[in-house]
């Protein structure tokens, strides 16, 4: 679970500093790179049964993240100084769409 936060804080603050200028959810199941931004790109490959979400515009994004035998989906945005998380059934990897503005309803502040 540490891995999948610090990973997640990572790719909070690469994206941070690519050029945002699509509105589109993109997933990437590890081992496949997910690449985000069209200006200037990122590459993020998250590790086997790990699954990312992206959802970006101009200048904010949602991102999140989960592994198949977890339990819980963590995720944050632009807009958030903080990691949040919502649980989920181990064994499912299913998309959770964090919004390009990453509205905290429905999640837990860590």
């Amino acid at each position: 679970m540490k891995k999948i936060k610090i990973t997640l804080f990572v790719m909070v603050l690469m994206i941070g500093t690519t050029g945002m200028a699509f509105a589109a959810v993109q997933t990437g199941t590890g081992p496949t790179a997910l690449t985000v931004g069209s200006t200037s790109t990122t590459s993020i490959t998250p590790s086997s049964n790990v699954m990312i979400t992206y959802n970006g515009v101009v200048q904010s994004y949602g991102i999140s993240s989960q592994h198949l035998n977890g339990t819980r989906i963590f995720g944050s945005g632009s807009g958030s100084a903080s990691l949040y998380y919502k649980t989920k059934t181990t064994g499912t990897n299913t998309a959770e769409d964090p919004g390009s503005t990453f509205s905290t309803t429905g999640w837990t502040a860590q």
